[in-house]
């Protein structure tokens, strides 16, 4: 499965998955790194077709279910399990 791109930053508490709205990328969350940095470890991560990200063909990617499946992977990746997550729009 295509992957969307993710970057974790460093911090202080648990991870904080930010992502992103429609027609905007993980760009959108740099001027609050600094204070969230804080009190969490921020995960951004940017939708398909957005900044970093691949632009996949098969549409069923881009459905809901999928990014649930997609998010779910980075949260294993990282090891951890539970998470915060913050979005907005899209996201």
């Amino acid at each position: 499965m295509t992957e969307p791109f993710w970057e974790v930053h460093e911090g202080d508490g648990p991870f904080l998955l930010m992502v992103h709205g429609f027609l905007s990328s993980r760009s959108q969350w740099l001027p609050n790194l600094n204070v969230l940095q804080r009190y969490c470890q921020p995960v951004v991560m940017e939708l398909y077709g957005h900044g970093r990200s691949p632009s996949p063909e098969e549409p069923e990617l881009y459905h809901a279910a999928a990014y649930v499946e997609a998010m779910d992977a980075i949260r294993s990746k990282l090891c951890t399990e539970r998470w915060y997550v913050c979005g907005y729009s899209l996201g």
